[in-house]
């Protein structure tokens, strides 16, 4: 996790998950040894509602995530917001781009930006309809979120 290195840098992190999430353990002020003091605090939300990142995005200057779970669409408002001059608090940075995490959320979409790239990568192709394939055992993988393997 980040929040490990960043103990060790002695970087002050506020995180964002669940009451006894992993980040709420590693953030737990007193599981840190005396050797690394940092400020440390857990906030109890989700990345998914407007609330909880808005209230997070007031406490700190750099907003960023570990994983693709997270509301997007939170995370472009916010930088509206902040181009318009509307947020009340200091300018965040939010790293990795939301137009980033959205390619990544979605695995044809990364498929094609890696492709793109030029960045060797396994032969793909998106399906629309379930295939009439009998013959062949194949994988694949929903688009958003999830992944599903299937076999016929």
């Amino acid at each position: 996790m980040m929040v490990q290195a960043a103990i060790c840098l002695g970087i002050p992190i506020i995180t964002l998950d669940k009451e006894h999430s992993p980040a709420s353990q590693v953030s737990n002020p007193r599981s840190i040894d005396s050797q690394h003091p940092v400020d440390l605090n857990h906030q109890i939300g989700s990345f998914n509602l407007v609330a909880d990142i808005e209230k997070l995005s007031q406490m700190v200057n750099i907003l960023t995530n570990e994983i693709e779970h997270v509301n997007v669409s939170i995370l472009k408002t916010l930088l509206k917001n902040q181009q318009l001059g509307r947020l009340k608090t200091n300018p965040i940075k939010i790293y990795p781009h939301p137009e980033v995490i959205e390619i990544i959320q979605d695995k044809f979409k990364q498929k094609l930006f890696l492709s793109q790239a030029g960045i060797p990568i396994s032969d793909f192709e998106e399906i629309q309809q379930r295939p009439s394939i009998s013959e062949h055992t194949i994988v694949m993988l929903d688009k958003q979120i999830v992944y599903v393997i299937r076999s016929s």
